[in-house]
């Protein structure tokens, strides 16, 4: 049996942060403040020198235009914020925008290894998708390490070709060995506005700390697929698969894609 389904996001509501306020003209010029940023994993390890950025009156920026998948930004402004992109990993904790009377000495940024988060997301979304199942009456699926290993691949396969045909020009069953295949992308960036996220579902989330929250962000994505339409909830909730595996693919900037096979 070989049934294919893909679902896609599109994000759009803003989560709470402070709304930045750029340099203009007409800003006062006021005795200079300096702000050190550190950049720093979740696990102490330091990610890049240390940023200095100085203020005679104006705000720092904590998200600039940089951040954004597919070109993505606010046209308008093209300065950068002290929150910045970081090769193999996500910003871990949401930052706000510093007005001149408050500007710290120091800020740290934390970031989470983007493997880290891959693993950890996909965890929580399988244990609450057997939940789900269970709820319905249904067997909770078994993992099993060669689709793990696969579900991986084809996550970050998506970002070549966001298709359920590979990059390669193969379909994910090319064998047909019996894999139903959903996928989802989970746009989310950073703009000077904020962090911006939005749509129906499965996206980053931050707690009230303003730190990821892991089960938050998969809970998302089992929310939406659950409330999908009728093709993905019969693939979710099928009767025939005994094994299913999730993969994740964060970004530097957030966004994300998902592939789930389910295999007899």
């Amino acid at each position: 049996m070989k049934i294919s389904s893909k679902w896609t996001l599109l994000l759009l509501p803003l989560v709470g942060l402070a709304f930045p306020v750029g340099a203009n003209a007409a800003t006062t010029q006021q005795p200079a403040k300096q702000m050190v940023v550190h950049y720093q994993s979740t696990t102490g390890k330091k990610l890049k020198a240390n940023k200095t950025f100085t203020s005679t009156g104006a705000s720092v920026k904590s998200y600039g235009s940089q951040f954004g998948p597919q070109g993505t930004g606010d046209p308008w402004n093209t300065s950068k914020g002290y929150v910045t992109k970081i090769k193999g990993y996500v910003p871990f904790s949401l930052k706000k925008t510093y007005s001149y009377s408050k500007l710290p000495a120091k800020v740290t940024v934390k970031y989470v290894k983007e493997s880290v988060l891959n693993k950890k997301v996909g965890k929580s979304y399988l244990k609450q998708f057997n939940a789900y199942r269970k709820h319905q009456g249904l067997s909770a699926l078994k993992h099993r390490k060669s689709l793990l290993k696969k579900v991986n691949v084809r996550a970050h396969e998506l970002w070549i070709r966001d298709d359920h045909i590979r990059p390669n020009g193969k379909s994910y069953n090319a064998k047909m060995s019996g894999y139903a295949e959903t996928m989802a992308e989970l746009p989310a960036y950073y703009l000077p506005a904020g962090y911006m996220s939005g749509g129906l579902g499965a996206t980053l989330v931050y707690n009230a700390n303003g730190n990821i929250t892991y089960k938050g962000t998969a809970k998302t994505a089992v929310n939406e697929l659950m409330t999908c339409d009728k093709l993905h909830r019969d693939t979710e909730l099928n009767t025939w698969a005994h094994y299913s595996e999730v993969g994740f693919s964060f970004a530097a900037d957030g966004s994300g894609m998902m592939a789930q096979l389910f295999q007899y």
